[in-house]
């Protein structure tokens, strides 16, 4: 299957890579005692702040790339995204 030129530099396995991980997760953290769990969840965590960083702040391609969002804009997006991931992970974190 050939990418057509203008969609060429998205990396499609990152998404991929986030839905499997979040898949994952759901399964694995209620069911792994104390700290793996929260291991898991940590690692998940990042794995989700890096893949947002790659989708929102360093894509090569964007769909409808007909105007592309200031790299200032991006980079905000992608703050209060890795920001509410750290809180939701943290919050469960210290949860009894």
């Amino acid at each position: 299957m050939k990418i057509p030129s203008r969609q060429a530099g998205y990396l499609m396995g990152i998404p991929l890579i986030m839905v499997l991980v979040g898949v994952v997760l759901t399964i694995l953290v209620p069911v792994l005692p104390g700290v793996p769990g929260k291991i898991a969840m940590v690692a998940g965590g990042l794995v989700w702040i890096v893949g947002s960083f790659y989708m929102l702040v360093i894509p090569g391609w964007l769909p409808g790339d007909f105007h592309r969002m200031n790299r200032n804009l991006r980079i905000a997006g992608w703050l209060a995204i890795a920001l509410t991931i750290t809180f939701v992970v943290v919050s469960l974190l210290f949860r009894s």
